[in-house]
């Protein structure tokens, strides 16, 4: 597992319009003390993620950002580009922060709210290339967070909103997990923090036909990870957010039982990574 790139830095693709340039964001990246996590104002490490034979890959970082005479506070995605397939991406512009910076511009133009993505990042770590994405730190809890707790019931109610107006947009997610979902301490919308999996949909609401990307795998995805984590969601939470849906109440059972038979046919749902260890 590489520490984050701080050689040869170079912005590939930033956001137009935040006024700063590829030289500020590789000054304010460069700054960074990675010697010194968790340092008063220091780099603090979210998460690594762990393949399947058990390597630890990528990691998340939330740090503090000095652009101007402004502080940012960012989330930093740390991706090692190790393998040919990874470079074939990198070279096309097709990796996860590509596809990320993307989803998020599809969200954002359909009103949907999401972690803004400021800049894609490579360099190198440890002699291994690194590609790094730069994007907004949300600040508030995430949905799987605040299961079990007193706010699950307006956390349902936003997923349902989120859902409906995915469904209105056509759009899918082939990620909704609720760790990806934030409810922002500033209120609003549901803040998606993954935007790797947005895609166009087609009649979400059809049961004839259905293919991967329809509101039940959507939903299903909701399920897993909570049930994976022993944190699953009280039955009128699911309730709440099955009625946000513009359908007719017999239709949303059909929805329901599409998304059960998933979940049934799924197995073992416990993920890799705990969504919610730090560090």
């Amino acid at each position: 597992m590489p520490p984050p790139p701080t050689d040869n830095l170079r912005v590939v693709k930033y956001a137009q319009g935040w006024g700063y340039g590829a030289s500020e964001w590789e000054r304010a990246l460069g700054a960074i003390d990675w010697a010194k996590p968790y340092a008063e104002g220091g780099p603090e490490r979210l998460k690594i993620k762990t393949l399947p034979d058990g390597t630890k890959d990528a990691t998340v970082w939330r740090a503090t950002l000095t652009l101007g005479k402004k502080q940012h506070d960012v989330v930093l995605k740390v991706e090692p580009i190790r393998s040919f397939g990874k470079k074939l991406q990198a070279w096309l512009h097709r990796t996860k922060a590509f596809r990320q910076f993307a989803g998020d511009a599809v969200l954002h133009s359909a009103g949907i709210a999401s972690a803004k993505c400021f800049a894609v990042v490579r360099g190198r770590s440890d002699a291994t290339d690194t590609e790094m994405l730069v994007l907004d730190a949300v600040r508030g809890l995430t949905v799987l967070e605040l299961i079990g707790t007193p706010d699950e019931l307006t956390a349902a109610a936003l997923v349902g909103d989120h859902i409906r107006r995915m469904y209105e947009a056509r759009l899918t997610n082939g990620d909704t997990k609720p760790s990806n979902l934030i409810v922002p301490n500033a209120g609003g919308q549901l803040v998606v923090v993954d935007t790797t999996d947005i895609a166009k949909g087609a009649d979400l609401l059809s049961l004839a036909g259905m293919d991967e990307d329809d509101i039940p795998f959507m939903l299903r995805d909701l399920m897993l990870e909570s049930l994976g984590t022993s944190r699953p969601p009280r039955v009128r939470s699911r309730a709440m957010a099955l009625r946000a849906l513009p359908a007719d109440r017999e239709l949303r059972r059909e929805l329901w039982q599409r998304t059960a038979d998933l979940i049934a046919a799924h197995g073992d749902p416990t993920p890799k990574d705990d969504p919610l260890a730090r560090g």
